[in-house]
C-alpha cells in the first residue's frame, strides 16, 4: 500500500491515467489484498467464536478510527488547513507531501504489527495456532500470521 501511495506522488495536473493514476491504483490495492483479509482473518481467528461478533465490530471500528483520524491529521499536518483545501494550486503543491505522509504510516504501521501482533495459543504451550487461525509469529504479508 505504501508503494502505492508513493506512485501517487506523480498525480498532477499534466497526470494521464495509464502512466499516473492506474500504477498507483493497481498498487494500492494489491497490498489492499495482501493485508486486509488476512489481518481480518487473524484479527477474527483469535477470539473464540462465541465472540466473533464482537471481534468483527472491534476490527471495523478501529479501522474506522484510524481511517477518520488519517482524514483529519494528514491535510493540516501537510499544510493544507482552511481555505488551502479549496485552493487548487496550494493542494497540488501539497499532494505529494500527504502521500508521503500516508506511505511513511503506513510503514510504521506495518513495522508495529510486524512487532506486536502475535497471539499465542495458552492451550497449546504457546506453539503457532494454524488451520486458518492466528498464528504466534508475522509469517503473514503483513505481519499477521495468515500465510
Amino acid at each position: 500500500m505504501a508503494a502505492g501511495a508513493l506512485l501517487f506522488r506523480r498525480v498532477g495536473a499534466d497526470a494521464t491515467f495509464l502512466a499516473d493514476v492506474l500504477p498507483g491504483t493497481l498498487a494500492f490495492g494489491l497490498g489492499l489484498v495482501a493485508c486486509v483479509a488476512p489481518v481480518t482473518a487473524a484479527a477474527l481467528g483469535a477470539a473464540p467464536e462465541a465472540q466473533a461478533g464482537a471481534a468483527s465490530g472491534t476490527n471495523n471500528a478501529v479501522a474506522r478510527t484510524g481511517q477518520l483520524l488519517a482524514v483529519a491529521a494528514i491535510p493540516p499536518a501537510v499544510g493544507l488547513g482552511g481555505d488551502a483545501l479549496s485552493d487548487p494550486a496550494r493542494l497540488a503543491a501539497a499532494f505529494p507531501t500527504a502521500m508521503l505522509a500516508v506511505a511513511g504510516l503506513m510503514v510504521l504501521g506495518g513495522a508495529a504489527g510486524f512487532a506486536l501482533l502475535r497471539t499465542r495459543d495458552r492451550e497449546d504451550g504457546g506453539r503457532p495456532i494454524r488451520a486458518g487461525r492466528a498464528s504466534s509469529g508475522p509469517e503473514g504479508a503483513c505481519g499477521d500470521g495468515g500465510g
